[in-house]
Order: C-alpha cells, then structure tokens, then sequence
C-alpha cells in the first residue's frame, strides 16, 4: 500500500464518498455501499451487498487511484486496478439478507487527516439476473479530525446571507447527502442589508463543491425550509419586503 500508516485501516475497509462516477457501478441488479462519517478517534460503520442476492459471493477491493479501468465481462471501474496499491481486501458471503458489513476504530492520530484519500467498490455477484456481476458506486477514504472545519474546493455562486441549507437526506451512513443552499443575496459583506434571491445550489459533501440548481419561483431571503418525509423540500417565503402566499417545493433527482 502506499500509505503504509493506514495499513490496519484498509485491511479493514474505511470508506467515504468519491467525487468521480459515484453513484451506479455498472448499473447491475441492486449492488449497494454506505458508511457512516469518517472521524480519527472514531469508529466508522461500512456496509454493502444486495438485496437480491442472500448468500451471494462479494469481493472489497481498494485502490490509491480513482480510474476509470476496465474489468473485462463486468465493465469499466471507477479504480485503478493496475496500480500496485491495488488489492482485494475482503473475500467472503453475504448474510441472509444479501448485506455485509464491518466497523473500524480508527486510531486518534490527528496526522491522518493530511492523507491522501484511498478508493474501494465492492462486487457481487447476484445469480437472480441475467448478468450476475454487480459492481457498486466507487468510494474513497477521506479521514477528518473530529469538530474540525475544512474548506470547500469552490465557493457558492454568489454571496447569500439569510438564506436556508437543508440536507437531502436522514441517514446515518452519510455518503452521499446533499445540501441544497436556497435564496438569500446581496453584496459580499452586506450580512446587514441581503436582498432576495430566486437562485439555488446544491453542495456535495463528496466533493465539497457546489453547483447551481433549480430556479425557485419567486426570489426569497430571511425564509424558511424544511425537508419532508417523502424527501421533498418546502420552502416557504419572505422576499425581503413582503411576506409570500406562495412556496416552492424541490425534489431530489
């Protein structure tokens, strides 16, 4: 491995979100992979399988390069297979339910956080379908102090105060939720003076980036929101002067 002070880590799979292809493997059958926030000095959770194929074969397998890489008869993968710091570090079944999971305790080095990321997909094969390799989302290892703040790699589209940040998603196995940043504007600094603003964007914890989303109805500012259980957001409405009769509503996807 090429980051030998994560040795015990990676044979033990510590995972996070990847900023590249990211979402659907080669697009077989149900393969899924989550985990929980990665803290030094905390414990993370990973799972992955799929629910259509109890007691199905599965492989983990890491990389330090992202890819893309062909893997013949499955398709092309989001790891750099030829790299020498590629291996397959789980080879088991998955249980009754088609899952597999795993928890690591990673130690308290505060160190860890200047490594660079490490990137894992998970196999499986699901003799339900007609082509029984399943290969899922691509994720890598990004290790962060406990209470600390990193920066993003862009900056919003344009200075907002008063505006809202809603989370797209209630999940313990965090990889992948978004935020979707609403309304709010004005001049970089006038925190005392924003003005209303019809524009939204969306954040990626995966990539720490944000890029615009859907124009709401009317421009709003010092309004509210609120994610709902059925994963719609609602967004009610002041536009800085006049309180709205109307509201906007934002589906994921």
């Amino acid at each position: 491995m090429s980051h030998p002070t994560l040795a015990a880590i990676v044979s033990a799979i510590a995972l996070a979100a990847s900023p590249a292809l990211a979402d659907d493997g080669n697009g077989n059958g149900n393969a899924y992979l989550k985990h929980t926030p990665v803290e030094i000095g905390g414990t993370l959770h990973i799972q992955w399988g799929s629910p259509t194929a109890p007691f199905g074969p599965t492989l983990l397998v890491i990389s330090d390069g992202i890819g893309p890489s062909p893997w013949p008869g499955l398709g092309s993968v989001c790891l750099d297979l030829f790299s020498p710091g590629t291996e397959i570090v789980v080879d088991q079944t998955l249980d009754a339910m088609g899952n597999a999971s795993i928890s690591v305790d990673i130690p308290d080095l505060p160190g860890l956080a200047t490594l660079a990321p490490i990137f894992a997909c998970a196999l499986v094969i699901d003799t339900s379908l007609a082509n029984p390799f399943s290969i899922t989302k691509t994720v890598g290892l990004y290790l962060e102090n406990p209470d600390s703040c990193s920066s993003t790699s862009g900056n919003l589209g344009v200075p907002r105060a008063y505006h809202t940040a809603t989370a797209l998603a209630v999940d313990a196995f965090d990889d992948e939720t978004e935020v979707l940043v609403a309304g709010g504007g004005g001049a970089q600094g006038a925190f005392y003076a924003p003005s209303a603003d019809a524009t939204t964007e969306l954040f990626s914890p995966m990539t720490r980036t944000f890029r615009p989303g859907p124009m709401m109805s009317e421009a709003r500012v010092m309004h509210g929101a609120v994610r709902l259980a059925s994963g719609l957001v609602l967004i009610g409405g002041v536009n800085g002067t006049t309180t709205l009769d109307s509201g906007f509503v934002y589906l994921e996807g």
